[in-house]
């Protein structure tokens, strides 16, 4: 893809992709997303390798655990 298929833009608009990519909307930013989680899961030792990284960071996606995730954070940091 090109880096503009992935760049983001203002916080509302960065905002509205992470909830299209927590969503499970399939896009480059998705791709990059699982990428990048599949890479830091194998580093944090959840994954054997980058490939069972991304494999895992899809199925969390999938099952609503990483907007989950994100939802709990934004309520705390708003407290």
């Amino acid at each position: 893809c090109r880096k503009t298929d992935v760049a983001g833009s203002s916080p509302e608009i960065n905002a509205g992709i992470t909830k299209e990519i927590l969503s499970g909307k399939r896009s480059p930013r998705y791709d990059m997303v699982l990428l990048n989680a599949g890479a830091g899961l194998y580093k944090g030792g959840k994954a054997k390798d980058i490939g069972d990284g991304v494999e895992l960071a899809d199925k969390l996606i999938a099952d609503g655990k990483a907007k989950e995730l994100l939802d709990r954070y934004r309520e705390r940091s708003n407290q």
